[in-house]
């Protein structure tokens, strides 16, 4: 009978990258490199994570300490109230704080931008290895790389409709003649566009859980590195539907979504994002130099004869 064509199994191999074995005793495993630079995603993880802890501990001084000349007057527990009833001194105050915080607000997001892109490297290599270690699963390639993709791009969409928003109110309320009304039309204004960057950056986080998700099943299923880096995928999966639920709470109570949104940033962008892409990058940097062998899957037909029981 003809030999079938089947799907094989990946698995790493100590061998060397020069070694020039193609098969096993019956023939049916060959040798196969990753056109995908492991190495590259490895460096990458490793910058990223760097900047990803850099912009964590910026964005965390910008909420609650406030490191620009004007303070934040979203401290003061009575100044929502004011805020939503449009008081004209709550207004100047906080159009004051935006207009010293505007330069420091876009560092923050073109920081994140560096190191949210900096992730698609890594989870490209990552998502090889996930498909050569054994014999892959269309969730590396449909779901995992999209979902970090789509998470980087909407990164760079929120930090060009906040840097347009801040930079040309900053300068309005700087030079221009306003009065009350005219201040109260800016805030109005000023809201209805930052609205479309929370849901932006809610969306943000919903991506990123989806892809946690996924990367936690692709290594539950191939067993590429170990249980641990599987939990902490989880754990900022479940983080990540927090972050959402915080952007949207904003709508509800502006301090209370301040304060979940901060919980997971220090937990997500400042402990685990930054442990997951160290541990990945550090695996993705020992499979240099290592090969992986085909293996058949279990219960499949490669074509080899059968073995025939000398009794029968």
């Amino acid at each position: 009978a003809g030999a079938k064509t089947s799907r094989t199994a990946w698995s790493l191999s100590a061998r060397p990258s020069h070694s020039s074995r193609e098969g096993h005793a019956m023939g049916t495993s060959a040798m196969a490199r990753s056109p995908v630079p492991f190495w590259w995603g490895g460096m990458a993880g490793f910058a990223s994570a760097f900047f990803m802890v850099i912009a964590s501990i910026l964005r965390l001084a910008f909420y609650f300490r406030s490191p620009v000349s004007a303070p934040s007057p979203f401290q003061d527990e009575d100044f929502f109230q004011d805020w939503t009833s449009l008081d004209h001194e709550a207004l100047a105050k906080l159009w004051a704080f935006r207009q010293a915080s505007a330069p420091l607000e876009v560092a923050m997001d073109f920081i994140i931008c560096i190191a949210l892109f900096l992730v698609v490297p890594l989870v490209s290599a990552l998502g090889e290895a996930f498909d050569m270690h054994q014999s892959g699963h269309k969730a590396a390639k449909t779901v995992l790389l999209p979902c970090f993709t789509f998470a980087a791009v909407i990164v760079v969409l929120d930090l060009t409709f906040n840097a347009g928003a801040a930079t040309t109110s900053a300068w309005i309320y700087r030079d221009w003649d306003l009065n009350k009304k005219h201040l109260e039309s800016l805030e109005i204004a000023y809201m209805l566009s930052e609205s479309r960057g929370l849901w932006l950056f809610a969306m943000e986080w919903w991506f990123i859980g989806t892809g946690m998700i996924t990367a936690a099943y692709l290594n539950n299923r191939c067993k590429l590195m170990s249980a641990g880096w599987t939990v902490v995928s989880l754990l900022i999966a479940v983080l990540s539907v927090i972050g959402f639920a915080g952007e949207i709470v904003r709508f509800r109570s502006w301090m209370v979504g301040v304060e979940i949104e901060g919980a997971a940033i220090v937990l997500v962008g400042l402990i685990l994002m930054p442990l997951w892409l160290v541990w990945a990058a550090t695996h993705l940097k020992n499979l240099n130099g290592v090969e992986f062998v085909s293996i058949p899957a279990p219960g499949e037909d490669v074509g080899a004869e059968p073995v025939r029981d000398p009794e029968i």
